[in-house]
């Protein structure tokens, strides 16, 4: 599945960006908000904001957008691909 042109590389903030790197290690929501120091329901939160703005319906379509996407995708926000 790839993404929309114009949704190719959304802006994200740095905190949704650690989140966004947390859920592509494998991390739940559960193991995030402990990392992070952060309330369950404000990692949900983020969650939904990182769908939204990757026109994602769920977590595994959030990791399968990574999966399909070229390394750059990755580069740009500096992840492992």
């Amino acid at each position: 599945m790839l993404l929309p042109e114009k949704q190719q590389s959304p802006s994200l903030t740095p905190r949704e960006l650690e989140i966004l790197t947390l859920i592509l290690e494998g991390n739940s929501n559960r193991e995030i908000a402990a990392k992070l120091h952060l309330s369950l329901p404000t990692v949900k939160e983020y969650c939904s904001r990182l769908y939204r703005k990757f026109n994602v319906k769920n977590r595994s379509k959030l990791l399968a957008c990574f999966m399909n996407q070229e390394t750059s995708v990755c580069q740009k926000y500096e992840l492992k691909s």
